[in-house]
């Protein structure tokens, strides 16, 4: 992560391309000079929940604090609040979508576009994007109420 982050960073600027990072809190708090730098430099900070847990084993009430703790910590070291989120391996709970735009999250990128369930909540305008999920190519999904 020191070495490999760093070097992406250089390469992003020397091509001029800016991409979305999608950040654990915990991760976050342990490397919060390196999570500084990727805003620094014009990247946008995307929430990925506090832990490595998955969300749908998660209680409702243990995913929205989840989601909170995670935004505040964000926030606090880079000073830009996430307004992307993307799920633990892209598998949201039945309540991620309702939480997150109760939240204030503008997209996320989990949809996997196949026959799984998406809960029905929002419909969304894709958009494309880069991510580093420390480093995930992703499309960027635009959250919008029906």
């Amino acid at each position: 992560m020191n070495d490999g982050i760093p070097r992406l960073l250089n390469l992003w600027d020397k091509h001029d391309i800016k991409v979305t990072s999608h950040m654990v809190g915990r991760a976050v708090a342990l490397n919060p000079e390196l999570a500084k730098v990727v805003v620094a430099r014009g990247h946008e900070a995307s929430a990925h929940g506090h832990k490595w847990t998955p969300q749908y084993s998660m209680s409702a009430e243990e995913e929205r604090a989840s989601y909170i703790k995670s935004a505040d910590v964000i926030e606090k070291i880079t000073g830009q609040r996430p307004v992307g989120f993307n799920a633990f391996w892209m598998r949201h709970s039945e309540n991620t979508l309702k939480i997150l735009q109760d939240l204030d999250f503008i997209y996320h990128v989990d949809d996997l576009s196949r026959d799984e369930p998406s809960f029905g909540l929002f419909s969304a305008v894709v958009a494309p994007s880069c991510s580093i999920a420390l480093v995930r190519i992703s499309v960027k999904l635009l959250l919008s109420a029906n």
